[in-house]
């Protein structure tokens, strides 16, 4: 069978219990490294299997995690969309908390870094507008999780637009629809 990406793999399978997959694949279509796949392993966010001396990450643990990521994403778009329509922005904290998390806790901070692209990449696609602009840090009052890259990456940013310049009119786009 050939299946276009692990996304699909994931979503069409007929997953058994001791279907495994190689830690580096993995590692590649979460965006982290092997080491951090092995951490999420040992704290037993993703269970493995082995095969002699070789370590898999058991792919219904995968499928399992995806599927909690893709309701965490739903859940930050909605907080996202609800400071957009009160023009007032989230801080990290403010929002690890609304999502059950604490900023104190560097995994929880790195989930939330990966929850605010993936939330402003959807958002872009499905509605033009990055809704990562609304969440910042407390320290700058800007943000930081992905939206500078993506607003580069899709011609956003005006030829001689900073940074603060890029940001309230992304905003302002958006209160204005």
């Amino acid at each position: 069978m050939h299946y276009a990406s692990l996304d699909t793999y994931l979503r069409e399978a007929d997953l058994s219990p001791g279907c495994g997959l190689p830690i580096p694949v993995v590692a590649r279509w979460m965006g982290v490294t092997p080491p951090a796949i092995r951490s999420m392993l040992r704290r037993g966010v993703l269970s493995s299997v082995s095969i002699g001396s070789t370590l898999l990450v058991s792919a219904q643990s995968l499928r399992d995690w995806h599927s909690a990521f893709e309701a965490e994403v739903k859940k930050t778009r909605k907080v996202l969309t609800k400071a957009a329509r009160k023009s007032k922005p989230i801080s990290y904290s403010d929002l690890l908390r609304k999502l059950g998390r604490d900023y104190n806790q560097p995994a929880d901070r790195r989930r939330l870094g990966r929850l605010i692209e993936a939330v402003s990449a959807q958002s872009y696609l499905e509605d033009g507008a990055l809704l990562g602009v609304w969440a910042v840090s407390k320290a700058t009052e800007m943000p930081k999780y992905g939206v500078w890259e993506l607003a580069e990456h899709h011609g956003l940013r005006q030829d001689s637009e900073d940074r603060a310049g890029l940001l309230a009119r992304l905003r302002a786009e958006m209160v204005a629809r």
